[in-house]
């Protein structure tokens, strides 16, 4: 990761981005111990970089509620997953 990040710089969507699928990724494979730190590192970028109801920013959210719900922390996946669905909701603009 350190590589796109010296080439884009810090903060940079496209960053926030690899940094998801590679949480994404860690959590198919089930290595949660490393989506943690992964995932708020992405969550980070995109607070500062998109608005708090892009569609982007709802998918972090949910690869940290995955992180969550894999550690059996249900309390703390459940707001989340219910942020992102309201995200996802307000993305499709009334469109089913």
């Amino acid at each position: 990761m350190g590589i796109r990040e010296k080439a884009f710089g810090p903060d940079r969507p496209d960053v926030a981005q690899s940094l998801n699928s590679l949480a994404e990724l860690y959590c198919l494979q089930e290595l949660l111990r490393r989506i943690g730190a992964i995932a708020r590192r992405a969550l980070s970028m995109r607070e500062k970089t998109l608005v708090p109801d892009h569609v982007d920013f709802a998918e972090t959210l949910n690869a940290i509620a995955n992180l969550c719900r894999g550690q059996r922390r249900y309390d703390e996946a459940e707001p989340l997953l219910l942020r992102v669905l309201a995200i996802r909701e307000k993305s499709l603009g009334g469109r089913s």
